[in-house]
């Protein structure tokens, strides 16, 4: 049962795991959601754990070492990450969490293979190891508050958009056990306050796209 405080939902992520699909949705009372998914249908919500602070974001991905499990990973207004593990059936339990900051809020984040992306309002990147469970790269990546994380579906990188009117494109790291993250290219897009952004183009997805507050527009650029 959903808290009765819970106003709005914020965060979405589809889960996979054993077979089964589900819907995960963050809550402004901090709860996550479960709902099962079948022929077009949702169940009855299961709430994965206690409530905190607001969620705001969600993101899931195939848990590297076994594909039957999935890793949900949350990001509330205290800036704590969350890690969950949903097995067969739905099963969940905690995986890892990363403390937070309440001056550092995280704002998007991002999981791909063994690594945990997040962005903050202070303008830094974080990269935590889901393996280790442990934070390995810290960047400033922008001069402002970043609004916006996606990751390519195909390639190892991933772009930012940020409140300095800048997009910027990263590589993963290439190695697990130096790990670092490259910065590839970077776009400025003049008086934007940048918003989001995310990979378009086709089924290379070769171009970046970006959307800024109160502009009825989009920007693209090609990767470079």
């Amino acid at each position: 049962m959903l808290h009765p405080l819970a106003s709005f939902f914020r965060g979405l992520a589809g889960v996979t795991a054993g077979g089964g699909d589900f819907l995960c949705a963050g809550t402004s009372s901090g709860e996550i959601a479960l709902l099962a998914c079948h022929d077009g249908a949702f169940g009855h919500p299961v709430v994965l754990n206690e409530p905190i602070t607001a969620i705001c974001d969600l993101d899931a991905a195939p848990y590297p070492e076994n594909p039957d499990e999935c890793l949900l990973a949350s990001a509330d207004s205290n800036g704590q990450l969350l890690l969950l593990m949903v097995g067969p059936g739905g099963s969940c339990g905690a995986w890892a969490s990363f403390g937070g900051d309440p001056n550092a809020l995280c704002t998007a984040l991002r999981l791909r293979k063994q690594w945990l992306l997040s962005a903050y309002c202070t303008g830094h990147v974080r990269l935590h190891d889901v393996l280790s469970k442990s934070l390995v790269v810290q960047v400033t990546a922008h001069a402002r508050w970043i609004n916006a994380i996606d990751v390519h579906p195909t390639k190892d990188i991933f772009a930012t958009a940020a409140e300095d009117c800048i997009v910027s494109v990263w590589q993963l790291p290439e190695a697990t056990d130096a790990p670092q993250l490259k910065h590839l290219s970077a776009v400025v897009v003049p008086d934007a306050l940048l918003c989001g952004v995310g990979f378009a183009g086709g089924a290379a997805r070769d171009h970046v796209v970006c959307t800024a507050y109160d502009v009825d527009a989009l920007h693209s650029f090609p990767l470079e």
